[in-house]
């Protein structure tokens, strides 16, 4: 059985994660993590003059390469809805997209993470494995790819500049740690 990460997308872009509320978003999250094996931690992170931000951070295994997705389930606020197309919060597909407020930014990219994290696991007997080619520790963060081998920086860029989707990011960064791997064999 695969993760569907269409079905991931729709069910954050449901949640009303409009920034500082997290809408459910971080619960459903934590429910799907822990469900392939995660552990899974919540954090409230707080500086004086700004409303409290929770946070969700998730590990499995305990032995290195470490690969880290990060990313963002908050929303700007939709401003008028009835000027939308489709209501922001609904997740309706329509044709072959789906649309909402975090679709493209940034629920989207992590449902495909989510999802591609999940059948990995399902392939390998729900054990992380190790990365070809990544010996110490390995970094992807949306929209900056850091790789770091035994404490030297490989690559530290922005993909931001250099791509216009989230799509076109994830691919980037994948390739820029996969340029990594071949580089510090």
């Amino acid at each position: 059985m695969t993760a569907d990460p269409v079905a991931i997308a729709r069910d954050l872009v449901r949640c009303r994660s409009v920034t500082p509320e997290d809408g459910g978003a971080l619960a459903y999250l934590q429910g799907v993590l822990a469900k392939v094996g995660f552990s899974v931690h919540r954090m409230t992170f707080a500086a004086p003059g700004t409303a409290p931000i929770e946070n969700l951070y998730a590990r499995i295994g305990t032995e290195k390469p470490n690969l880290v997705f990060a990313g963002h389930t908050d929303v700007v606020p939709p401003g008028d809805e009835a000027a939308w197309r489709y209501p922001p919060f609904a997740g309706e597909i329509a044709g072959d997209r789906l649309y909402g407020r975090g679709a493209v930014d940034m629920k989207g990219g992590i449902a495909c993470f989510v999802a591609a994290t999940a059948d990995y696991l399902a392939a390998n007997g729900g054990k992380p494995t190790a990365l070809p080619g990544i010996d110490d520790q390995a970094v992807m963060a949306s929209p900056r790819v850091v790789v770091l081998h035994k404490g030297k920086l490989v690559i530290d860029i922005s993909v931001a500049d250099f791509a216009d989707s989230d799509a076109e990011r994830a691919a980037l960064a994948a390739a820029l740690v996969a340029k990594a791997a071949d580089k510090i064999k």
